[in-house]
C-alpha cells in the first residue's frame, strides 16, 4: 500500500514538473517577443511633401499608440536626421514648435513612443516651408512694380506672387496679367486691398506673360508700366523605372538569455522522462 502512494506521489510530482518545463517552453519566448520594440505611430501632419508651411507656429500631429503615455520628436533639416532642430518629449499626440523655421527649406520629422515601452521611429515625413515675402515699404508717390521684375526668366508656373509698392492712401488696386503686351489677352483680372497677390492657376511653361497694377481707391489712377517675364521651361518627361524588388526585413534575434531559459527547459523535460522510466523498470 505504501509503495502504491509513494508511486502515486512520484507520478503526480512528476507530471507538475512536466507541465513547468513545457511552461518555460511556451511562456519565455512569449515574453520575448512582448519585449521587441513595437512599430512606430503613424504621422499625420504636415502632410508628407507638404509645401508652404508657415515659418512660425508649426504644428506636428500623430495617430495614438496603445496605453503609450510619452512621446518623442524629432525635426531635422536633412533626411539621416543629423542636423537636428529640435527633440521634444510630449505627452499628447501634438506638439507646436514655438521657434521660427528657415523660409524655403526643407525639413524632416519623426515621432517614437518612450513610455511605458519605447517603439521603434515612425516613418520620416518632409515638408517645405514658405517662401519669404518681400519686406513692406512705405508709400510713394509713384506706383513701382517690384516681383516679379521685368525682364525674369525661369519663373514658375505655379504660385505665382506680385507685389508692388504702396501708393500713397490707396486702398484698393487692380491687377491684370495678360500673354500680350497690349493687355488684351487676359489671364486674370484681381482687385486686392494690400500690395501683393497670389495666383492660384498654373501658367504655360515658356511663355511670356505682361502684368501691370492700376489704383482703384479712393481715386483711378493711370495704370503703372506694364513688365514681362517668362516662365520656367517643361520638366523632362520620368524616365519609368520598374521598382526595385522589396527586400524583407530579417526577424529580430531571439536574445540569448531565452535559448538559456529553453535549453534549461528541455533538459527538465529529459530528466524527468529519465526518472520516469527508471521508475517504471524498478517496478
Amino acid at each position: 500500500m505504501s509503495k502504491l502512494r509513494s508511486w502515486k506521489y512520484f507520478a503526480v510530482t512528476m507530471t507538475l514538473m512536466l507541465f513547468l518545463g513545457m511552461g518555460v517552453l511556451v511562456v519565455l519566448p512569449a515574453l520575448a517577443m512582448a519585449q521587441l520594440p513595437s512599430p512606430g505611430p503613424q504621422l499625420l501632419a504636415p502632410n508628407n511633401g507638404a509645401i508652404g508651411i508657415p515659418v512660425q507656429r508649426v504644428s506636428f500631429s500623430w495617430s495614438p499608440l496603445d496605453q503609450t503615455t510619452k512621446y518623442r520628436l524629432m525635426l531635422a533639416k536633412d533626411e539621416g536626421m543629423t542636423q537636428v532642430v529640435v527633440q521634444a518629449e510630449v505627452t499628447s499626440t501634438t506638439y507646436e514648435y514655438s521657434g521660427k523655421l528657415d523660409y524655403n527649406t526643407n525639413y524632416f520629422w519623426r515621432v517614437g513612443a518612450l513610455e511605458p515601452r519605447s517603439s521603434d521611429w515612425s516613418s520620416t515625413f518632409s515638408f517645405q516651408t514658405e517662401v519669404a515675402r518681400p519686406p513692406t515699404t512705405p508709400p510713394t508717390d509713384t506706383l513701382l512694380l517690384l516681383s516679379p521684375p521685368n525682364g525674369a526668366l525661369g519663373i514658375p508656373v505655379q504660385p505665382v506672387s506680385f507685389s508692388w509698392s504702396p501708393y500713397k492712401e490707396t486702398t484698393k488696386y487692380r491687377l491684370m496679367l495678360a500673354k500680350d503686351a497690349g493687355m488684351t489677352r487676359v489671364v486674370v483680372e484681381a482687385e486686392v486691398t494690400s500690395t501683393t497677390y497670389e495666383y492660384a492657376g498654373t501658367l504655360d511653361y515658356s511663355t511670356n506673360y505682361y502684368w501691370q497694377v492700376i489704383v482703384l481707391e479712393p481715386e483711378l489712377s493711370k495704370p503703372a508700366g506694364v513688365f514681362s517675364f517668362q516662365t520656367e521651361a517643361a520638366p523632362p518627361s520620368p524616365k519609368v523605372m520598374a521598382p526595385p524588388p522589396e527586400v524583407p526585413k530579417p526577424p529580430e534575434p531571439t536574445p540569448l538569455w531565452v535559448w538559456g531559459l529553453i535549453a534549461l527547459g528541455a533538459i527538465l523535460i529529459i530528466v524527468i522522462l529519465v526518472l520516469m522510466f527508471k521508475t517504471l523498470n524498478r517496478s
